[in-house]
């Protein structure tokens, strides 16, 4: 993999965590955040099209499982980027 696909990657998977991490820190009111619904986006557009996908399948069920599935769809990203890099990044 050459390293630009490995930072690509990298930098995909540390947005992740800490969008990961904001959501329950700003929740719960750490260091003067304040909360909001809202606090979650980020994470649920790292995890595009999987959130959308585990909440369609789950339906109702899915409504207490919303961050394992921005973490399985954040996962489930950064490995499709890993194969992409793996495939098309080492010059044909």
């Amino acid at each position: 993999m050459h390293r630009s696909c490995k930072i690509t990657v990298g930098i995909f998977i540390v947005l992740g965590a800490l969008a990961l991490i904001f959501v329950p820190l700003a929740q719960s009111g750490f260091l003067g955040l304040q909360p909001d619904p809202r606090n979650g986006v980020f994470a649920v557009l790292l995890a595009t099209p999987w959130f959308w996908i585990f909440n369609a399948v789950l339906g109702e069920q899915a409504a207490g499982f919303g961050m394992l599935m921005a973490a399985a769809g954040i996962g489930l990203n950064a490995g499709v980027l890993g194969v992409l890099c793996r495939k098309f990044g080492s010059g044909g």
